[in-house]
């Protein structure tokens, strides 16, 4: 109970920027870690011979304690490593991603910056747009499961493509070999946010203003950065670097605040976890140790064996997943020693009329419409899975392995007020077990 009082009271206290956060996170690893050593000398008494109620309390008192050591010991990871990170001189490469662009688990990587830190503060560069860092054919080798999979659309290539895959730790990756393609500039690793994560992060700062004089919170930061910087623009006349020159505003904005305010970081806490939580923040590090840690935490956007993802990838060049829903259901029978399994994906484009061309389209060239929704529906099922089928009349555009998962993906082509149905059949051979659902990070979700 001691220790709970304390660590409340540690994350409670507003905390100066610099190195005073460094001592916190320090303090708090150092004590999350003499808790979890004084837990693990806790005796439950023998577990055999015992009647059935007591037996069952017991297995359940257990249970909460493992679960209790297993957190403590990631927050002393996590707190350590932050502090070292906070420490430096470290560089992190930003990639800040819009939910209005769907990729496989993350909005489209729009912006690129680098974060600096050295002695408890962040600097952030300006940020540059994606698209004025494409790489030439073959400057960055790609390699692996993402070649063999996506590199027919370049995710080596175009920065905007780097989402193909939801295995943020393969992007990250990537990502780094192409930052320093281009700038020359090494990275300790790599920080994906997107508009969800940017609106968490408000909830710890509070409002900020950005260079254009635009008041941002909580309440207005999708509409601005999901529709509102688009409305008046086409591919013609648009001017890119002003519209988008106001999310790496909000970007930098936020930066700030979060280096100069005094932070509750209860509220940091709180924050951060529910923006990881649904992949609204992912972190990927070159360092084996530190990626463990994020791998442990749930930051990495990793893939596991027992992974189930439906994702719906954006090729339309439009700005449309704000308005199409996505539902799943995944439907399990077992058979025996086997599980049989019907995942069902329905994506619905209900775009109003009077958008902007920037956010319905039609993008030039590609021969759509207005409000047209083309696209990939992906699904990621688990390395076990056997037998897989498709409905009728429909054939994959992609299959194959991606990491510990099984890949396939169907095309999509969507008119305003349409709606479709997609069916992945497959088996497990197992009749018993767990899968692991992973966040599509769209808006909503």
């Amino acid at each position: 109970m001691s220790a709970v009082i304390a660590s409340k009271s540690l994350l409670e206290l507003p905390h100066d920027a610099g190195p005073e956060r460094i001592t916190t996170l320090k303090r708090l690893a150092h004590l999350a870690s003499t808790t979890q050593a004084a837990l693990n000398h806790v005796d439950l008494g023998p577990s055999n011979a015992l009647v059935g109620p007591l037996a069952r309390e017991r297995n359940k008192f257990s249970t909460e304690l493992s679960q209790v050591q297993t957190t403590l010991a990631r927050t002393t990871a996590a707190a350590s490593v932050t502090a070292t990170i906070l420490q430096g001189p470290q560089n992190y490469l930003l990639l800040t991603a819009n939910n209005a662009e769907m990729r496989s688990g993350s909005g489209s990587f729009l912006e690129a910056g680098s974060v600096t830190t050295h002695d408890g503060q962040l600097q952030l560069s300006s940020l540059t747009q994606t698209y004025a860092l494409t790489l030439p054919v073959g400057a960055v080798a790609v390699g692996g499961d993402l070649e063999a999979r996506w590199g027919w659309l370049l995710p080596g290539v175009d920065w905007r493509n780097l989402g193909l895959t939801p295995q943020f730790d393969v992007n990250g990756a990537l990502a780094a070999r192409m930052w320093k393609a281009d700038t020359g500039q090494q990275v300790n690793g790599v920080m994906a946010l997107d508009v969800t994560g940017l609106q968490e992060l408000l909830t710890v700062t509070g409002p900020v203003t950005t260079a254009s004089g635009t008041v941002v919170s909580t309440s207005n930061v999708d509409q601005l950065l999901l529709h509102d910087q688009y409305v008046g623009e086409d591919y013609n006349s648009h001017d890119d670097a002003a519209r988008v020159d106001e999310l790496g505003s909000l970007a930098s904005a936020v930066m700030k605040a979060l280096e100069t305010q005094p932070l509750d970081l209860h509220a940091m806490v709180d924050a951060l976890s529910a923006a990881t939580s649904g992949r609204h923040l992912m972190l990927w590090s070159s360092d084996p140790s530190t990626e463990a840690i994020w791998r442990s935490t749930g930051v990495s956007g990793q893939l596991t064996p027992d992974s189930r993802a439906a994702n719906v990838i954006n090729r339309g060049g439009n700005k449309l997943d704000q308005y199409v829903t996505v539902s799943t259901a995944l439907h399990l029978v077992p058979h025996g020693s086997q599980t049989a399994a019907t995942l069902t994906v329905t994506v619905a484009n209900p775009t109003p009329s009077g958008q902007s061309p920037f956010i319905a389209g039609p993008y030039p060239g590609l021969g759509t419409t207005y409000g047209e929704y083309v696209g990939i529906v992906t699904a990621n099922l688990p390395d076990d899975a056997r037998n897989l089928a498709l409905a009728p009349g429909e054939s994959a555009v992609v299959d194959g392995q991606e990491g510990p998962t099984l890949l396939v993906g169907v095309d999509v082509d969507l008119l305003p007020g349409a709606t479709r149905r997609f069916t992945f059949h497959f088996s497990i051979p197992r009749a018993h077990g767990q899968l692991n659902v992973v966040p599509s990070g769209r808006i909503p979700p």
